[in-house]
Order: C-alpha cells, then sequence, then structure tokens
C-alpha cells in the first residue's frame, strides 16, 4: 500500500480512491445530502461509512466496496473515470518517491 492525499482525503490505495469517487455519481439520498440546484451540502452517514472505509481498504477490498455502490449514473461515470483514474495513478507516484523511482526504472516497457 501507498498512503496518499487527494481533495477528497487520504487513502492508502488508488483503488480506494477510485471508488469512493463513485459516491459523487450516484442518484439518491443513499449516500450523500443535495440541496434543491443538485450540490452536495454533505454525507449520509452511509456515506460517511463508505469513504472511511474505502481511505482503509486495500485494493480487492475497495474494488468489492466499489461493486456495492447503489445507484451509480454509469453514462455520466464512464465519461469521467478514466480521468479520475489518471489524476489518482499521478497524485500517488508524485507523493511516494520510491515507488515513483522504480516505475522511472522500468523505463518505456
Amino acid at each position: 500500500m501507498r498512503p496518499f492525499n487527494t481533495r477528497i482525503g487520504q487513502f492508502n490505495t488508488v483503488e480506494g480512491a477510485f471508488h469512493a469517487c463513485k459516491l459523487w455519481y450516484t442518484s439518491g439520498p443513499k449516500y450523500m445530502i443535495r440541496d434543491s440546484n443538485g450540490k452536495i451540502t454533505k454525507f449520509t452517514d452511509e456515506g460517511v461509512r463508505i469513504l472511511n472505509a474505502l481511505q482503509k481498504a486495500s485494493g480487492a477490498e475497495a474494488r468489492k466496496i466499489g461493486r456495492s455502490i447503489q445507484g451509480l449514473n454509469v453514462t455520466e461515470w464512464d465519461k469521467i473515470s478514466d480521468d479520475i483514474l489518471e489524476d489518482l495513478m499521478r497524485r500517488s507516484f508524485e507523493q511516494n518517491e520510491s515507488a515513483r523511482e522504480e516505475l522511472v526504472s522500468t523505463g518505456d516497457r
């Protein structure tokens, strides 16, 4: 595991942070409470529970939790998920020098 910081907290894995981002692309009040304009005002207790679990999860655990997230707007998620993953990977390597050095040493393989 390579802990790193994101805009939404510290995560042990990129997988955890990636699946946590799905919460912003769900509909209904299960994970987040939104105002009349659709702006997120706070997490529900379930949203906090999921977010906390994803912050501590291994990659495999995060994938399992991520698959359990209900109400995902798949169309919107599919439009943005590659960019989210790229950003999270970049952050992870920027904040973990030994992992970055190991990656760079592999060259263009």
